[in-house]
């Protein structure tokens, strides 16, 4: 099973690593706390959400360009 820390995480979806946090409490993403630190599970849930937010991005820029 594959990890990403949670600031990392956030930082490719465009969120605040806070939304995460929350994400996680709300069980709407698997992760794993290390010591004091969290890490996201990547799987297909995952993937397809930073896939996603990564197009609305994409979108985003493009439009303001």
């Amino acid at each position: 099973m594959q990890y990403i820390e949670r600031n990392q995480f956030a930082q490719e979806v465009g969120v605040h690593p806070r939304t995460v946090a929350r994400w996680v409490r709300q069980h709407k993403l698997p992760a794993r706390k290390v010591g004091n630190r969290w890490y996201i599970v990547l799987d297909v849930k995952t993937q397809a959400l930073r896939e996603a937010m990564r197009q609305v991005r994409s979108s985003k820029a493009s439009q303001n360009a």
